[in-house]
């Protein structure tokens, strides 16, 4: 029962407990600060405090309307708003003066040329039978270039590339007597073939450039057989340059219609029995000379370029061009050249009636024409490239003749004289020959060799290779590469047993055949130089394949083999003042030779190369200290200094004092400066 009672009370004391912490609560709550004002009216000591509900509106305590109109109309203010206006306005004028003057005074970024992507190439020439067999049977193909677009354009940074004839042909001069100028070798491949390189070259943007040849075709070609039947109704009679010849003094059939001679030596002309007359060939006698002045021949050959153009080529180079006209008056003889060469040697004749007729100017202006209206059709850029040896007054009309526009460019096959022989002097005559005959406004080309020429490196030296190749990428103009240029590859050991090119006979093999510039490209160390899979090659791989291939000289990694020299250089020449820049000569003498390339605004760049048999003293600025700055950063050396303590000082990076330096025979040095180093460097002095 005690128990009972207990338990009540302490019910009724917990009971109580939480009433009593029920009220304070409340009385917590009434108390938040959040609901509490305190007053003070008219500043009086004695303070009020309201205790609000939270649910009363909090009372607006800003300026009223009446009192804001009172301080606007307040004379002091009314000053400061003016005062803050004018400034406003002062300020606002200032800067729209300082705008104008930054405008009309800042120093204005010279304009970048339009520069067409031929001028801005890389052009590497790819001879398909040397380039990469694909399938085994020893001679390059079509497939094999393509499996090469890698190596072309991301380790050379070539962006265009040339491929001599692809077209079926009697295979008399490499691919140059013609059958079928519209269709495709199966040596090399198919036309779906051809379909898969360009788009592939495309793809990579690199440019397709085609060999044209218009002035002959084979003897085996449709067009010369039809030619040789008689028949006065027979379409094909005169595509070819056809005549009776002269009468024999001593009887019997008639002679040759004059004294005019083959490239290839002996007599331009040769009697067919079917038709009993003779006919021209400016080249072997399985080439017979189209008759160009003929307009049906003019239509077919421009059919053969619209062919193409349809398939998507970027361009030509039109092969032969001197060649294409000849005199009208076929029985007039061409004067003695007066060289001590034998009559039957091509060098023995002038060749007045036989090369750079008008007409042949005429025609290239006629065929840009053609290419123009796919440019503007297609808003793609077809380039046109002329093949012509001779001087400035034969080569510079191709530029452009009577007004009218003609190839972008003939090509300048100076540098293919360069030798061992040509020192500073030597090659400054060899580029200022063009430079100074090119009209102005157009563009020059620089070419170091091609299938028709020695090798660069048999040429001048395999020391000097890195050299000539610093000597092209840094001219101005579009630098043209011969396949294989890049390693140094030198001429072939070829037989005339093994040999191709043997319309020379073999008397004059050795010094005349082009076999020994043709050999496979040289890729890697395998078996005949990782060019084919097969067991032979269509002329012998070069013996020193081992030592100088693609593969060994990557792999290499010091930056001084050819490749990597040239790789460099490729590079380099991207920059502005390498592409378009100005160019001037700066030290040439009897061992340098040097100039400077300087787009405005832009770095500044000076090639100096010692083409001489001694080690010179430089000085750059002597004559040309408001051109060239004191110092300068090496870009790109030749990587043949002769001990480390010169590679060291040389080396790419490093400042050198362009007003005094020393080169030793063979090596060169691309320099660098920021736009305005000549000036601030000649303050500083």
């Amino acid at each position: 029962m005690a128990d009972e009672k207990a338990r009540e009370a302490m019910g009724d004391e917990k009971t109580a407990l939480n009433e009593k912490e029920q009220d304070q609560s409340v009385t917590m709550d009434e108390l938040d600060s959040s609901k509490i004002k305190f007053i003070n009216a008219n500043g009086d000591a004695e303070a009020k405090v309201q205790i609000s509900d939270g649910e009363d509106e909090v009372e607006f305590v800003g300026l009223t309307k009446d009192e804001l109109m009172r301080y606007a109309d307040d004379p002091y203010w009314v000053r400061v708003r003016w005062v803050l206006l004018i400034l406003f306005w002062v300020a606002w004028f200032a800067m729209l003066a300082a705008a104008i003057v930054i405008i009309v005074l800042a120093p204005r970024c010279p304009p970048r040329p339009n520069l067409e992507w031929w001028q801005k190439s890389v052009v590497y020439q790819a001879y398909p039978k040397s380039f990469k067999d694909s399938n085994g049977d020893g001679v390059g193909d079509i497939k094999g270039l393509e499996s090469k677009l890698d190596y072309l354009r991301d380790q050379l940074n070539v962006t265009a590339v040339w491929i001599n004839p692809i077209y079926p042909s009697g295979g008399a001069d490499g691919g140059y007597d013609i059958t079928d100028m519209s269709a495709v070798d199966s040596t090399f491949g198919t036309l779906e073939d051809f379909e898969s390189l360009r788009v592939a070259m495309h793809k990579k943007d690199i440019k397709l450039i085609m060999d044209f040849v218009p002035n002959h075709t084979s003897r085996n070609h449709t067009w010369f057989q039809q030619s040789r039947i008689p028949g006065e109704d027979n379409k094909y009679r005169d595509y070819y340059v056809w005549h009776d010849g002269k009468p024999n003094p001593s009887g019997g059939r008639n002679v040759e219609p004059n004294n005019w001679l083959s490239v290839m030596g002996g007599s331009a002309w040769t009697f067919d029995e079917s038709r009993n007359q003779y006919y021209l060939h400016q080249f072997l006698p399985e080439q017979p000379d189209l008759n160009v002045r003929n307009a049906e021949v003019q239509e077919e050959l421009a059919n053969i370029l619209r062919f193409w153009l349809e398939k998507g080529v970027d361009g030509f180079r039109i092969d032969a061009a001197p060649h294409l006209f000849e005199s009208a008056n076929i029985t007039d003889n061409e004067p003695r050249s007066g060289l001590s060469v034998a009559a039957d040697n091509y060098d023995f004749l002038d060749h007045t009636l036989t090369t750079f007729q008008p007409e042949t100017y005429d025609l290239i202006t006629e065929w840009r024409s053609l290419l123009d209206g796919y440019n503007k059709d297609n808003e793609k850029y077809r380039f046109l490239v002329i093949e012509a040896y001779g001087d400035a007054n034969q080569t510079m009309p191709f530029y452009s003749y009577n007004g009218k526009k003609g190839a972008d460019m003939p090509l300048n096959m100076n540098l293919i004289n360069l030798d061992k022989d040509c020192n500073g002097n030597c090659v400054r005559d060899l580029v200022h020959n063009w430079m100074g005959n090119m009209p102005s406004g157009k563009w020059s080309s620089w070419v170091l060799g091609n299938h028709d020429r020695h090798r660069v490196a048999s040429r001048v030296g395999e020391d000097k290779v890195n050299a000539v190749t610093m000597l092209q990428m840094t001219l101005p103009g579009t630098p043209f590469v011969y396949y294989g240029d890049e390693i140094g590859m030198t001429n072939g050991n070829v037989t005339y047993e093994q040999g191709q090119d043997k319309g020379w006979g073999q008397a004059h093999y050795a010094e005349k055949s082009r076999d020994f510039e043709r050999t496979p490209m040289q890729w890697n160390t395998d078996d005949f130089a990782g060019f084919t899979s097969g067991d032979s090659t269509w002329l012998p791989v070069n013996s020193n394949y081992k030592s100088r291939n693609v593969k060994s000289q990557f792999a290499d990694g010091s930056g001084v083999t050819n490749i990597e020299v040239f790789q460099q250089l490729t590079l380099a020449r991207q920059e502005p003042s390498l592409q378009w820049g100005e160019f001037h000569y700066a030290v040439v003498d009897e061992n340098i030779f040097s100039f400077v390339r300087q787009a405005e605004r832009f770095p500044g760049f000076a090639v100096i190369i010692n083409f001489g048999e001694s080690e010179t003293h430089v000085d750059l600025r002597k004559d040309h200290s408001g051109m060239i700055p004191r110092q300068g950063k090496v870009v790109v050396h030749t990587a043949n200094f002769d001990d480390h303590a010169r590679a060291t000082e040389y080396d790419v990076g490093e400042t050198i004092n362009l007003g005094s330096f020393n080169l030793h025979p063979t090596e060169g040095i691309l320099v660098t400066w920021n736009w305005g180093d000549e000036k601030l460097q000649e303050a500083d002095q």
